[in-house]
């Protein structure tokens, strides 16, 4: 079997698909036999509200619009059976965890679950309190959200904005790559009902700007390798595969894929799952650096 279990669509906000189909085609030229498309699930206006101002379009853009919804289901399924004797189609959905919003997603996935075959859950954002004092873009005040206890950033848009925000007010990278993986090892350990996923997305992604840092704030020290043990003994607790995300490997500050290597080892000595994902955004992706994921298949 060659499987595919991380791929977008043509409703993804950032990517560049013209037709999700160009992507199956693709992935069946190459030898796969499994394909999933697990495209970012909606979240509610109630979550971008708690996103500072000056960044909630960019985060509008990091979801599916939730219009799109059953017009994405209704399509993957129209070529799941188009393609059925060509390539096994999965149709799926990658899970946006909030911790705040957690029963949010949970009634999502009670009302769309009977259509979804796979799924991922993934963090893009971390939490802070509403009191932080943090730059936003160019150096901007970004002030918190009136009113709420806590307000949402996304972690992934760039380098500069995670320096100028996310870096400061969690103490530096160290408090970052913490908060971010005990969020991960929270979205493992949550309830997100008979139809939540069971493999977690790209788990390593707070390094996704490592190279971008100093040598000596790269890497992991031993609490954070305590912690991203908690994270897997999570995983393996409640039966989590976990994604074999190759993404980093196109992007120029991320030093590796994401788990990386020493996380990929231990989750195999563990004998938990690793499942290739290209989290493909574009057809060129499609398949790209499966011969790294064979390193590691079990």
């Amino acid at each position: 079997m060659k499987r595919d279990g991380h791929t977008h669509s043509e409703y993804c906000p950032h990517g560049r698909i013209g037709d999700t189909e160009e992507l199956i085609l693709a992935a069946a030229a190459q030898g796969f036999t499994h394909y999933s498309v697990t495209e970012h699930s909606p979240m509610p206006e109630d979550f971008f509200r708690r996103v500072p101002e000056d960044l909630r379009e960019e985060a509008r853009r990091t979801v599916m619009r939730p219009g799109d919804l059953e017009h994405y289901l209704g399509k993957m399924h129209r070529l799941k059976e188009k393609y059925r004797d060509r390539i096994a189609l999965s149709v799926g959905l990658e899970v946006e965890y909030v911790e705040a919003f957690a029963g949010w997603t949970r009634d999502l996935l009670d009302e769309y679950g009977p259509q979804l075959d796979d799924g991922l859950v993934s963090v893009h954002y971390l939490a802070l309190p509403r009191n932080f004092s943090a730059a936003g873009p160019g150096g901007k005040p970004l002030p918190p959200t009136p009113g709420e206890p806590e307000v949402f950033l996304p972690m992934d848009l760039s380098y500069d904005l995670n320096r100028q925000t996310l870096l400061p007010a969690l103490g530096g990278p160290e408090g970052f790559r913490r908060a971010y993986f005990g969020a991960v090892r929270a979205s493992a350990q949550a309830d997100l009902g008979r139809y939540g996923p069971k493999r977690l997305g790209h788990i390593s992604l707070c390094q996704k700007f490592d190279l971008a840092l100093p040598q000596e704030e790269r890497g992991y020290s031993p609490a954070l390798e305590e912690e991203i043990l908690r994270l897997l003994g999570a995983a393996k607790e409640r039966g989590f595969a976990l994604d074999f995300n190759v993404a980093g490997l196109r992007k120029p500050q991320s030093p590796e894929f994401y788990p990386g290597r020493w996380i990929a080892r231990r989750a195999l000595a563990l004998g938990i799952p690793l499942v290739y994902g290209s989290d493909s955004h574009h057809v060129s992706e499609v398949g790209l650096y499966y011969d790294v994921y064979r390193q590691y298949a079990q």
